[in-house]
């Protein structure tokens, strides 16, 4: 119940962080930055690894006249994979930072705009890891599919 001591005073509106909760913010935060910029540096060497075997297996193949093509070509396959994965990665690594900047900001400022804008950039980033599993396993169930069919037919022909 209001007492006389409260009169005049609005009470607060929201959610309202304590200590405790604005210290496991920060400490989350600089967790957050630190594994997006070792992100950041794993995807230019994913980047870097997948140049590395274009090139390199296309130089196998000019050393090597009975593997042919099919080196250069598969290089070719496997650097293109290695580039792919590390573009895959840039948008949640940058949503990981954007969380780690927006949070930082956030507490140092007190704004709950700044703070909403955190965890935006924190639910597309797990969205995003949502549906790339959900993919991943449409394609993992896919080819369990197709192999158990294709054992079956290969049943069949014995």
């Amino acid at each position: 119940m209001d007492g006389i001591e409260n009169i005049g005073q609005s009470a607060p509106v929201g959610l309202q962080l304590d200590n405790l909760a604005k210290t496991h913010l920060k400490e989350t935060a600089k967790w957050a930055k630190f594994l997006a910029i070792l992100g950041m540096v794993m995807m230019g060497f994913i980047i870097l690894l997948g140049i590395t075997m274009m090139v390199s297996m296309g130089s196998l193949s000019a050393l090597s006249p009975e593997l042919g093509m099919m080196s250069g070509m598969m290089g070719i396959g496997l650097g293109l994979v290695y580039i792919v994965m590390a573009l895959i990665y840039i948008y949640p690594i940058w949503k990981l930072y954007e969380f780690a900047n927006f949070t930082k900001k956030a507490l140092i400022s007190e704004n709950i705009d700044l703070l909403t804008q955190a965890f935006g950039a924190q639910k597309s980033m797990f969205k995003f890891w949502g549906i790339l599993m959900v993919i991943l396993l449409g394609i993992y169930a896919l080819i369990f599919v197709v192999s158990i069919f294709g054992f079956m037919l290969m049943d069949l022909g014995n």
